[in-house]
């Protein structure tokens, strides 16, 4: 993205939704640190000249390249004032200086991070040098700045939604990565519809009834900032936490393929537009398509409303946020998360991710792919490719604001955010729980724990000491029933460059007992010989298939298989096993 010469405002990370604003005082520009206007705040738009003391521009000139990481002067709109560094005390400034302005009047993008080209989400600056930018007032109070880009209203995230099902929709399932996927095993019937939530609603209510319900919403929406966060949990109210993201984590998996194939049938007739459009290309507005792309409506998808009466039940409210795609691939029921929030009292958001529904290459470890995390997002190490999505991170900005605006529209106040997934899916959740710690752009929101269930392994150890070093008091719960075979794979080779280990806290669940188990970075999994693995995978490949379908009737399958489900194995033990559990306080 270009960033020259584009309008933004400057935030600052607080409880509070601020800014950097220009004043005069005694004939002599200014700044300080002062509370958004609502306009500015919920549909900015920059061609409004009213707000001009809370806009900057971005100035580049022929020095700001730093190996490729933009450098930058930021310009009042107020009297074109340049933004500063005090030389003394480091407190920001404005002054009126002549270009090209000096280095402590030049910033320059975080670590990591890269500005968003389609809406307007903030992302993180530092000044020049990378040292600490202090607030203008208070010369010892250290301030985290970000820019957010003025480009109108953005879209909303039903929107957003309908954009990412058009184009699935038309060309999704003849892309080439879809076409060389894994197909589903000969003998297996196709996939069907999913709307069936009568056990879910039944779970719920028995949560409610015994008073679980309430107690896991209390100690989902408890207030921390992350300075508080407590260093251990009670036992028993985990579990109860536990239980109701199992539910959560099961109703991602509603589909409704009825809808999904009407979609299709749509838009075949713009499915080159939309490739091109997909392809990064600038296809010529088709405004039919544009007023087909309005008439649809995410109620009519029938597995959105089935999640919508859980979420209900629950006393919450429920979130489409976006399907997402591993290094382009575009297939249905692939890659997904949805949101369950609160938004009144004590706010809190809990996302749940769905793994691809077709048998994917990184559960076979011949095919597993890793690259360096630098080169696609802030984590370090080899991980998985295409688990960091940016969209999902846009969605739940969006949400953030939305859930703050309607509660608090004064701000001074936190969402608490959760993550959560089963098989596929907790794959998926780590990864992107991981890049949240370290580039989160809900500037207002705690970030919580993390609980997946019967996930496999997503990176090296590398990778799982960096996201030990971000986690501080946070808590990453693997939950693993009985024989689940998923955990247990990939499978290192001995002798191999390349090997795979657990982020985060084991917890052994069965239907007999619960307990906290080693952790792979202390203590990795042993290696199999090659060709053990190739045979074992061989094997293997009709299982996954059908434990990833998280199909409710498992008939006569061993115990390492039937282990895997949702509803007949992890709820159960959750509720089953906690008569035994071996300690009060976690860890």
């Amino acid at each position: 993205m270009d960033l020259r010469n584009q309008p933004v405002i400057v935030e600052t990370r607080g409880p509070s939704f601020e800014a950097l604003e220009a004043f005069t005082e005694g004939g002599q520009r200014q700044v300080r640190i002062s509370r958004l206007p609502a306009e500015l705040l919920d549909k900015p738009d920059h061609r409004n000249s009213g707000d001009a003391a809370f806009k900057f521009t971005i100035v580049r000139d022929d020095r700001d390249n730093d190996n490729g990481n933009a450098i930058f002067a930021l310009k009042s709109q107020l009297g074109g004032a340049f933004l500063g560094l005090s030389r003394s005390d480091r407190r920001l400034l404005l002054r009126n200086i002549q270009q090209p302005v000096p280095d402590n009047f030049r910033f320059k993008l975080a670590p990591n991070v890269k500005p968003i080209d389609d809406v307007s989400v903030p992302f993180n600056i530092v000044a020049l040098d990378g040292l600490a930018v202090h607030d203008p007032s208070r010369a010892t109070e250290e301030v985290l700045l970000s820019l957010r880009i003025l480009k109108g209203e953005s879209k909303s995230i039903d929107r957003a939604v309908v954009e990412q099902l058009t184009v699935l929709s038309a060309i999704g399932e003849d892309t080439e990565d879809a076409a060389t996927a894994a197909p589903q095993p000969s003998g297996e019937p196709a996939p069907e519809s999913n709307l069936d939530n009568r056990s879910l609603l039944d779970s719920i209510r028995e949560m409610r009834y015994s008073g679980e319900l309430a107690e896991a919403k209390a100690a989902l929406g408890e207030y921390f900032l992350d300075s508080n966060l407590p260093q251990t949990v009670k036992s028993a109210t985990l579990l109860k936490v536990a239980r109701l993201l199992a539910i959560m984590s099961q109703c991602v998996y509603m589909r409704d393929l009825e809808f999904e194939q009407g979609l299709t049938q749509k838009f075949l007739p713009w499915k080159s537009l939309l490739r091109q459009w997909w392809e990064g290309g600038d296809p010529a507005v088709d405004e039919e398509l544009l007023n087909v792309m309005e008439q649809i409506d995410l109620r009519g998808d029938r597995a959105q409303q089935k999640i919508r009466e859980v979420a209900q039940e629950m006393g919450l409210k429920y979130q489409a946020l976006c399907n997402f795609s591993e290094t382009g691939r575009l297939i249905f029921n692939g890659p997904y998360c949805g949101a369950f929030y609160c938004d009144d009292g004590n706010p809190f958001i809990v996302v749940a991710f769905k793994g691809t529904g077709i048998l994917p290459d990184f559960v076979t470890d011949a095919k597993y792919k890793m690259t360096d995390g630098n080169k696609s997002s802030p984590l370090q190490g080899s991980l998985h490719v295409g688990f960091f999505n940016e969209m999902v991170r846009i969605q739940l900005w969006k949400l953030e604001r939305q859930i703050l605006a309607k509660s608090f529209p004064l701000g001074g106040y936190r969402v608490q955010f959760w993550v959560t997934g089963h098989s596929l899916g907790a794959a998926y959740a780590s990864v992107l729980w991981s890049g949240f710690l370290s580039d989160l752009k809900m500037q207002h929101t705690t970030m919580r724990d993390l609980i997946t269930f019967g996930g496999p392994r997503v990176g090296d150890k590398k990778f799982a000491l960096h996201v030990g070093s971000q986690t501080g008091r946070r808590k990453a719960w693997r939950f693993v029933n009985g024989l689940d075979i998923v955990p247990r794979v990939p499978i290192t080779r001995p002798l191999s460059f390349t090997s795979y280990i657990h982020v985060g806290i084991l917890v052994a669940i069965s239907r007999e007992r619960i307990n906290l188990g080693a952790s792979e970075v202390d203590y990795p999994p042993p290696g199999l010989p090659s060709l053990i693995v190739d045979k074992l995978w061989d094997g293997w490949k009709k299982v996954f298939w059908k434990v990833t379908q998280n199909k409710g009737a498992w008939g006569a399958m061993l115990d390492f298989y039937r282990d895997h489900a949702l509803d007949n194995g992890y709820w159960k033990s959750l509720k089953e096993g906690a008569v035994s559990i071996d300690k009060v306080d976690w860890p």
